[in-house]
C-alpha cells in the first residue's frame, strides 16, 4: 500500500478550479462593464436634462425658430443616446446574472470533486490504519506465540 494519498481525479479538480477562477473573472468583468454602462447612462441623462433646461431658457429669451429647432434636435439626440445607454445597461445586468449562474455551476462542480477527494482520502486513511493494526496484531501474535 502506498504511503502517500494520490487522488485519481486531481488533474480534473485543478481543471475545475481553473474554470471556476475564469468564471469568477468573467463575473468581475461583467460587473465592471455594467458599472461603466451605468455611468455613461447617468452622464447622458444629466446632459440631456441640462440641454432641455437650456432649451427652455432659450425659448424664454425668444430665440429664432431655426436655433430652437437645432437645439431641440440636440436634446432629442441626447435623450436617444441616453435610452440606448439604458438598454445597454440592462443588457449588461442580464449578462452579470448569466455569468453568476455559470460561476455557481462551476463552484458546484468543483465542490463535488473536493467532496469526493475527502471521501477517498478518509477511506485511504482508514485502510492505512487497518493495515497498521493488522501489522501490529501480527507482531503481537508472533511474540505471544514465542513466549507461550
Amino acid at each position: 500500500m502506498s504511503t502517500r494519498f494520490a487522488f485519481r481525479l486531481a488533474r480534473l479538480l485543478r481543471h475545475r478550479r481553473r474554470i471556476e477562477d475564469a468564471r469568477a473573472l468573467a463575473v468581475r468583468q461583467a460587473i465592471e462593464r455594467h458599472e461603466s454602462a451605468r455611468t455613461r447612462q447617468i452622464s447622458l441623462e444629466l446632459a440631456a436634462e441640462h440641454a432641455r433646461a437650456g432649451l427652455n431658457a432659450e425659448c424664454a429669451t425668444g430665440a429664432t425658430g431655426a436655433a430652437l429647432r437645432a437645439h431641440a434636435d440636440g436634446v432629442d439626440d441626447l435623450h436617444g443616446r441616453a435610452r440606448a445607454a439604458a438598454i445597454l445597461t440592462a443588457a449588461e445586468a442580464s449578462r452579470i446574472e448569466e455569468r453568476r449562474a455559470e460561476l455557481v455551476e462551476a463552484a458546484r462542480a468543483r465542490r463535488a470533486l473536493e467532496r469526493l477527494e475527502e471521501i477517498q482520502r478518509a477511506a485511504w486513511s482508514a485502510e492505512i490504519a487497518r493495515a497498521d493494526q493488522r501489522t501490529t496484531d501480527d507482531i503481537a501474535t508472533t511474540r505471544h506465540g514465542r513466549t507461550a
